[in-house]
């Protein structure tokens, strides 16, 4: 139902099922498992795997291979699920996006999946995208490095988020500015990127 009413309540559904999946408790795990299991809409299926990819727990492999067979053939729908993972707040969403980046529904010549992927990860995880050793830095930068020669304009887009590098602490900032004087020293960058890094370093 797409009424306001109903929109509404299942919202604060939702809501209320993120809080208690925040409990050590198997019952909250178990209705998170039968919401996703109803298939009822795909608001529920999304809230549900969300919440089951951001816990520990034997569910959640099982629910995201699940998801992505069913919608393998749906690029809209496997841009959720790249997005889905890259903004859980575990400790290895860093490798995890790693790996992704091999998925066969994963290419870095698709904007949508880029963003679905990489942004989400850069712009919408900052706990781990900013993780202390510089691992997230130099994940954008390889990145940055490999789309600057298909597509500069989404290069450019990512390597925004580095450039407020003076905004962050000095562990941080010495990270950030490292991997934009890596990229400053390749070769054959395009404009776009050029553009970027230059502005960062010198402002």
């Amino acid at each position: 139902d797409l009424e306001p009413t109903s929109i509404g309540r299942r919202a604060l559904k939702n809501l209320c099922l993120g809080y208690l999946m925040q409990l050590d408790d198997p019952e909250p795990l178990a209705l998170c498992q039968a919401q996703l299991d109803a298939d009822h809409n795909m608001t529920d299926v999304i809230a549900a795997l969300s919440l089951l990819a951001d816990r520990d727990c034997p569910q959640r492999e099982a629910a995201l291979e699940a998801f992505a067979e069913r919608w393998r053939d749906d690029p809209l729908v496997m841009d959720k699920w790249f997005t889905i993972q890259a903004t859980s707040s575990l400790p290895d969403t860093l490798e995890r996006v790693e790996a992704l980046l091999g998925h066969p529904a994963f290419s870095l010549r698709n904007p949508n999946k880029v963003r679905a992927l990489i942004g989400a990860f850069v712009s919408g995880n900052p706990a781990r995208f900013h993780t202390a050793d510089g691992s997230g830095y130099r994940l954008l930068a390889d990145v940055v490095l490999e789309l600057d020669g298909t597509n500069p304009q989404i290069a450019s887009r990512l390597l925004r988020t580095m450039s407020r590098w003076r905004r962050y602490d000095d562990d941080r900032s010495l990270l950030m500015r490292a991997q934009l004087q890596r990229i400053s020293e390749t070769e054959g960058l395009s404009k776009d990127v050029l553009e970027i890094v230059s502005k960062s370093l010198e402002g």
